[in-house]
């Protein structure tokens, strides 16, 4: 896990390194989220445990940042985020 979190961190640091900052645009363009998480508490032994359970959405969507030679680093970074969300998710 803190393996595809460096994995992460770096590429988003060559995604912004190849398109500068995409951070407002992202923000800006109202996209919806891929990966959700509802939580609920469960009872154990009079001890209670927050669960989370997560689902995807099954929306792909696909912005046009860094039309200029960044846009395949943003790409990288979004599905190295993505798979870094689903080890801490799915584990």
């Amino acid at each position: 896990m803190s393996e595809q979190s460096q994995v992460a961190c770096f590429s988003l640091t060559q995604a912004e390194y190849a398109a500068g900052n995409f951070k407002n645009q992202v923000l800006e363009s109202g996209s919806a989220a891929q990966i959700r998480v509802n939580s609920k508490v469960d009872n154990v032994a009079g001890v209670k445990l927050p669960v989370f359970v997560p689902y995807e959405t099954g929306v792909e969507e696909s912005l046009n940042l860094g039309l200029g030679g960044g846009g395949r680093r943003i790409a990288q970074s979004k599905q190295k985020y993505v798979n870094y969300a689903r080890v801490l998710l799915y584990v």
